[in-house]
């Protein structure tokens, strides 16, 4: 049953829709945009049609909106927004529509616009390009990783290593040496998702850099080497810094056959960090060793581990 007070606010946005105030429409369509999943028979239709409104700020809104709802149906409209639309915020939010609902019908409209002036614009047209065939995105998105821009490199990067075109490593991996540290990182873990080791360097390097370094530590997770045992015992030792990564870290450790791993773990699973202790049971339960179960067994006895029974049973079914 849908709130009255929110009946209320998409029966006053669809008729200020009608407004002659252009910031009235505006901030309707930025209304319909947070509601419409509640109404979407009756919404969709409206925020469509303001995808040609004069307004530029009202088709950014409608466009976005249209992309977090997967609508399929206004995919045509947003590729005719991102190919001719004046305004680069648009574009951008078509690209950025495009790349949920974007389909081999929207392919010119894509590959035209990883030559939009905006950088903005390539950035998000870059990771939706791999949602078109690999083979007719592959040489686009190799052009985009010589991007003058370097976090559309860094998108581009990320998206060659969705594709399945085996040859796309060598690509990725000459990126390793690109001027801009997100671009290298990025392409380390591209490398890691296509169990290619040639970025290993550089994730040991980003273990350390707090920011990233959850991401540097879920891929050596997932894809452990003994090349990097010392720089994972150093960040699964260190108290402070972010919690994901000593987790992580300690994971990738017992897959080492390393005893500090298991330690660890089972100290971070006594902490009283949620983010912390939940993560470490998700670990424990991947990681399907006896003494990891153990230890999920006894917490869900305790009274610590009353609150984390539905994550428990998750981790050890």
């Amino acid at each position: 049953m849908i709130d009255r007070h929110l009946q209320t606010d998409i029966a006053v946005s669809l008729r200020e829709l009608e407004s002659s105030q252009a910031d009235l429409r505006a901030e309707a369509a930025t209304i319909l945009a947070r509601t419409a999943r509640s109404q979407p028979e009756t919404v969709l239709p409206a925020l469509r049609q303001c995808l040609d409104d004069p307004v530029a700020e009202v088709r950014y809104s409608a466009a976005l909106a249209l992309g977090d709802l997967a609508d399929r149906d206004s995919a045509e409209k947003l590729a005719q927004l991102l190919s001719e639309d004046d305004d680069p915020m648009v574009r951008q939010a078509a690209a950025v529509s495009l790349g949920v609902v974007g389909d081999d019908g929207v392919e010119d409209a894509l590959l035209k616009a990883t030559k939009d002036p905006s950088s903005d614009v390539r950035f998000h047209v870059a990771a939706a390009l791999p949602r078109l065939k690999a083979d007719v995105v592959y040489a686009p998105l190799r052009l985009l990783i010589t991007d003058e821009d370097p976090t559309v490199r860094a998108n581009a990067v990320a998206a060659l290593g969705d594709i399945p075109i085996k040859k796309a490593a060598d690509e990725i991996a000459g990126c390793l040496n690109d001027r801009y540290p997100e671009v290298r990182l990025e392409a380390a873990i591209a490398l890691a998702r296509m169990d290619d080791t040639r970025g290993v360097d550089i994730l040991a390097r980003h273990l350390q850099k707090d920011a990233v370094s959850h991401l540097a530590a879920e891929y050596l997770y997932h894809r452990p080497t003994t090349k990097v045992l010392l720089q994972l015992k150093k960040r699964a030792s260190r108290w402070l810094g972010n919690p994901a990564a000593k987790v992580w870290a300690a994971g990738a450790l017992v897959k080492l056959d390393d005893p500090y791993g298991k330690e660890r773990l089972l100290e971070l699973l006594e902490s009283k960090k949620d983010i912390i202790r939940g993560l470490t049971i998700e670990v424990l339960g991947e990681l399907r060793v006896d003494w990891a179960r153990r230890a999920l067994a006894e917490l869900s006895e305790k009274p610590a581990g009353r609150r984390w029974q539905s994550e428990i049973q998750a981790a050890l079914a």
